[in-house]
């Protein structure tokens, strides 16, 4: 017999007192579980339950109890303890927020650490305080926001960006993304999602956003940007913002040929990388993505459409140009309502 564990009433006893208890009456059942060797070496674990057997005068002359192989069921609890140790590091080691609600109540049922610094209150106040969630949002954005609950509650995956305000005033761009849980019924029994804080990312847009209102301006007054910027100053510029706001794998700018269908790389940067591997790699992406609606790049251009993905092999359009890449911001650059190019920074290798 190895590694006795007292359990039910006898919970929290030492094996000694356990023993003690049930041979005094003051527990009428012993229960514990334990691992046993069999005849071939291998390891058992067991359930034993047992009562005392006394006579009239409630003296003990023995007992009587039985055994249960409960091998699986230990391995089944080893396991479930294993994949939740993995999944707790998992949470609390990353940026992003896991979490799940009662799609019936709203109540929270878990929030993963990185809670705290997105939403900017403590968990017990995220996980218990009535409405807290919705109370984070941006006044402006509340009615979207709740326009998606809706929709989860109903089966639908959602995807959206919203504002949630801080304590200390500041507001803060959140990408949340959800996904419903069926019940055996058919019906919606959880809500679960991820959330990201996007603020930078934003910031970037916007930077980006004004410097081709710049570039407009320019137009408006009669004045020939090719005559003020070369394409690959322009290019070059975005570049610089997005280097100051968010981690990328490599960047590429494309520039859409004024007379053409044609999609040239007028700016390139990945860091670490040689000039004339940044030669080499231009010249490869004219080859693969250099016309409109040809990859996700001239799908962009095609439709006018931005596009922030996790996945970019979930897109049809998607070009394998360079192993390894998972996810991706693709955004569309416009001077008023005409498409002069996109942007494409790649995010995460495998």
């Amino acid at each position: 017999v190895e590694e006795v564990t007292l359990v039910e009433d006898l919970a929290g006893y030492s094996l000694e007192e356990g023993i003690q208890r049930v041979r005094s009456g003051e527990n009428p059942i012993w229960k514990c579980e334990h691992r046993i060797r069999d005849r071939d070496g291998k390891i058992h674990w067991v359930f034993e339950a047992a009562v005392e057997l006394r006579d009239e005068n409630g003296i003990s002359r023995g007992s009587i109890g039985t055994y249960q192989d409960i091998t699986m069921r230990k391995q089944a609890e080893f396991e479930l303890r294993a994949s939740e140790e993995r999944f707790r590091q998992l949470a609390s080691n990353i940026e992003e927020v896991f979490w799940m609600t009662d799609a019936e109540t709203g109540r929270e049922i878990y929030i993963s650490p990185a809670g705290e610094k997105i939403w900017a209150h403590s968990l017990d106040y995220m996980m218990h305080e009535p409405d807290a969630f919705i109370n984070t949002v941006f006044a402006e954005d509340k009615p979207a926001v709740l326009r998606a609950l809706e929709r989860e509650r109903t089966g639908e995956k959602v995807e959206l960006e919203y504002r949630v305000l801080h304590p200390d005033g500041s507001l803060h761009w959140i990408w949340d993304r959800a996904f419903p849980i069926f019940g055996e019924d058919g019906r919606v029994k959880t809500l679960a999602g991820v959330a990201a804080d996007i603020t930078e990312r934003k910031q970037a847009e916007n930077d980006i956003r004004r410097n081709l209102i710049e570039l407009e301006a320019l137009y408006e007054n009669g004045l020939a940007v090719g005559k003020l910027l070369e394409p690959e100053e322009i290019g070059e510029h975005i570049i610089n913002t997005f280097a100051r706001y968010l981690s990328w794998h490599h960047v590429a700018i494309r520039l859409l040929h004024p007379e053409t269908d044609n999609l040239e790389v007028v700016a390139f940067n990945q860091p670490g990388s040689s000039e004339s591997e940044k030669v080499e790699m231009e010249r490869h992406f004219n080859q693969m993505v250099g016309k409109i609606g040809r990859g996700l790049s001239g799908w962009v251009v095609q439709t006018g459409a931005p596009l922030r993905t996790g996945n970019v092999h979930s897109h049809p359009q998607y070009v394998d140009t360079q192993a390894g890449i998972e996810s991706g911001l693709y955004m569309p650059l416009k001077i008023g309502e005409r498409i002069i190019g996109v942007s494409s920074p790649p995010g995460s290798l495998m």
